[in-house]
């Protein structure tokens, strides 16, 4: 279920309902639409009209590699040039070299593109100035490396960014995540702090990475305390500040703006969303996607 909700807060609209099926992960909003990942196939969802497209399945569901597809992952992409916008499919079958598809929105079927890292692809992605980012292992060895792949999407070449040793490790794969900050890149580390307690956050411009260590006010872990929530990172807003947000559904439901500069934080509330207990086909699962938002009048029809 997609809601928009004010950057202050207020009541939620609901915007538009997907059939229940499980999505692997869904994708920041890019331009107000969003790609649903389901492994050999997606959808995108345009909630300003209230429209979706289910994309081709990458390859038939009878083939036999369609068993094998945890490191099957698709990402969505804009191409500022043509104002086209496209999902790249990238899968790594272990034993064999990985395969990149390109789905051109418009068009109905994918298309192979070479030069491809021989890695394996993580469940995530942001697109930044025409450019896709997502982080892949160099292998499933215990001692495997993760790097930053970047996938320009007009001319649909890929370049593999190294990672800093500290954070690209597997011990780190479920304490960091990938967001958009301040225009760039970065990764934040939950499990790394400052000797003053701060966050740590890895931003990369021209392949260059600086780390920021981001000093949180001390009210959060008491908020978080108070609703037994923790909160996660999702990037920055248009303000500069930081957005938090909680990492599951609950009422009330908080989202936090943080003022790095002013080391101020405000706490806004989002009401009329629906109670987590009527997914009950889906009771294991409670995760929350916030993502900045726009109109977009694209039609799929």
């Amino acid at each position: 279920m997609f809601f928009y909700a004010d950057f202050n807060g207020g009541s939620a609209v609901p915007l538009l309902t997907i059939p229940p099926r499980f999505s692997r992960y869904t994708t920041q909003s890019l331009n107000g639409l969003v790609c649903l990942d389901f492994g050999i196939c997606a959808k995108i969802c345009n909630p300003s009209t209230r429209q979706a497209i289910t994309l081709p399945f990458v390859i038939p569901v009878s083939s036999p590699s369609a068993s094998s597809t945890y490191f099957c992952v698709n990402s969505f992409g804009f191409d500022p040039v043509t104002k086209q916008y496209k999902v790249l499919n990238s899968w790594k079958v272990p034993g064999r070299d990985p395969e990149y598809r390109v789905f051109t929105l418009g068009t109905k079927s994918w298309r192979l593109v070479r030069g491809g890292p021989l890695y394996y692809p993580q469940r995530e992605s942001i697109c930044i100035g025409g450019i896709i980012y997502f982080r892949s292992w160099t292998s499933t060895a215990k001692d495997s490396r993760a790097v930053l792949v970047a996938f320009e999407v007009h001319n649909e070449t890929f370049q593999v960014i190294q990672i800093p040793e500290e954070i690209s490790s597997e011990d780190h794969e479920n304490e960091t995540n990938l967001i958009v900050f301040a225009g760039h890149p970065a990764i934040v580390c939950y499990d790394q702090m400052d000797e003053d307690g701060s966050l740590i956050v890895w931003t990369v411009e021209d392949y260059f990475w600086i780390k920021l260590g981001i000093v949180l006010p001390s009210d959060l872990q008491e908020l978080q305390d108070q609703q037994n929530q923790l909160y996660f990172v999702a990037g920055t807003i248009h303000t500069g500040e930081l957005l938090l947000v909680q990492r599951s559904l609950s009422k009330p439901f908080y989202m936090l703006y943080y003022d790095v500069s002013k080391n101020s934080i405000r706490r806004v509330q989002i009401s009329g969303l629906p109670d987590y207990g009527q997914f009950s086909d889906f009771s294991a699962i409670n995760t929350v996607t916030v993502s900045n938002y726009e109109e977009n009048i694209l039609s799929f029809t």
